[in-house]
């Protein structure tokens, strides 16, 4: 997913990944089957397992964004520009058309015109003065795959306290994903979305979608709002950390997929707007050599005081996946009900933690349900009706590490401190194979 084209990222749900899950994640549906807000106490889980509505786009086998043929894009580059050269007149001077205006960085795309050899454009650019760097662009692909709490096992398995630590309110957690059920909101399509109600005491800062370029990041995945239930919920379910402060950053499609740029562009968003903890529930895929735009955005954020917590993908192999891979980012791999590493999720040396991810293969409490992670989200092709859902990925296991980050810089706001508490904290020590 990198060179000459844009690099693929792929976010870790194991249950999005056909062949991992064998099947889609499980909707706990209301007692009304048409568009909902939640269940009552009294309602009947049984009576409720359902599987998702039919949707007319399956985001789980769709074909990656332009071509889908490994981890970068064939006809988009990322181009980094010197201060004061205008991107659109460099293109016009190599025949070729700015297809992303340059941020703060300076950094934006170009496209490959279709009967141009991209490895000699990319040579051509990098010859050019004002060219800083040039290289393929890599492709995101998202990895994951109240009344409810008590079928949220994963709160024993975090060892979330009971009293939460005070002035949590006071930090941040940007979530750079499909989005986020945050507002109630119309866009200028008609297309409506929903505030999760689980999610309507909590702060939201700064929103940003990069791949619309508005400030309405709104989630017309599930993927994101997932994860931000898991951090943040006080509802239905209970999230980790509720009371955080929650900064939804869209950087993946309705298809969990997005660009390097919009990657980079993210996190710098994240840190310039005061997020002291950044979740990338999302890697690529194995082929991926990271660009130094992207690390030394990893970098800079890293040594601006914030938390990185990031997927080490679903695949099952020996291997953490970027930008997890990044030595500046706490690796996530995830671990079943029994404590024991997740037979989906990635295992290294490089991995800092295991957390829990879910396994929706088992039920070993004998309740009938799937032993996933439980959370609320929107419904795959329909972002006005919510619902509970169980997932299983290493995308849910970075979550909640993020979330339990967030409560130990409450307690101790010294970032550099949090993994190797997280991992003193682990039972009976950190082990790449155990929690």
């Amino acid at each position: 997913m990198t060179r000459r084209a844009y690099a693929i990222i792929v976010l870790a749900a194991a249950a999005c990944e056909p062949g991992l899950s064998g099947q889609p994640p499980t909707e706990i549906s209301v007692e009304d089957p048409g568009p909902s807000h939640g269940a009552s106490p009294n309602t009947d889980l049984h009576n409720l397992w359902d599987p998702p509505s039919p949707t007319p786009v399956d985001p789980w086998t769709e074909p990656p964004v332009e071509d889908g043929q490994g981890p970068f894009l064939t006809r988009q580059l990322l181009v980094q520009i010197g201060e004061g050269v205008d991107l659109g007149d460099l293109a016009v001077r190599h025949g070729i058309r700015a297809t992303v205006a340059p941020g703060p960085r300076g950094i934006g795309a170009v496209e490959v015109p279709v009967d141009d050899d991209p490895q000699a454009l990319i040579a051509e650019l990098q010859s050019d003065s004002d060219v800083q760097y040039c290289g393929r662009m890599g492709l995101i692909v998202g990895s994951a795959d109240g009344w409810a709490v008590e079928h949220q096992w994963h709160h024993d398995e975090t060892r979330r306290p009971e009293e939460l630590p005070r002035g949590l309110d006071a930090f941040t957690v940007a979530v750079l994903d499909t989005g986020v059920a945050y507002e109630d909101y119309v866009d200028e399509d008609g297309q409506a979305y929903v505030l999760a109600p689980s999610l309507a005491s909590t702060t939201f800062v700064a929103p940003w979608d990069f791949v619309n370029g508005d400030a309405h990041p709104n989630d017309d995945h599930q993927h994101g709002t997932h994860l931000t239930s898991l951090i943040a919920s006080d509802g239905d379910v209970v999230g980790v950390a509720p009371g955080v402060k929650i900064m939804p950053v869209k950087v993946l499609d309705h298809r969990k997929r997005g660009t390097e740029l919009a990657l980079i562009r993210g996190v710098d968003h994240a840190v310039d707007n005061g997020a002291h903890v950044i979740n990338l529930s999302l890697s690529f895929p194995p082929g991926y050599v990271p660009s130094p735009l992207l690390q030394r955005a990893l970098q800079d954020a890293s040594q601006a005081g914030v938390v990185l917590v990031g997927a080490a993908g679903n695949g099952s192999v020996n291997e953490v996946t970027w930008p997890a891979a990044s030595p500046h980012v706490i690796a996530v791999g995830a671990t079943d009900p029994q404590g024991d590493r997740a037979p989906y999720s990635n295992w290294s040396t490089q991995l800092d933690l295991l957390a829990p991810g879910g396994d929706l293969t088992s039920d070993h409490d004998n309740n009938g349900f799937p032993d996933g992670i439980l959370a609320e989200t929107v419904a795959l092709g329909d972002p006005t009706r919510t619902g509970l859902w169980f997932v299983e990925g290493t995308s849910q296991a970075t979550a909640l590490v993020s979330g339990v980050a967030a409560l130990r810089l409450a307690v101790d706001p010294d970032p550099r401190a949090v993994v190797g508490v997280l991992q003193k904290e682990s039972s009976g020590g950190f082990h790449p194979e155990r929690g």
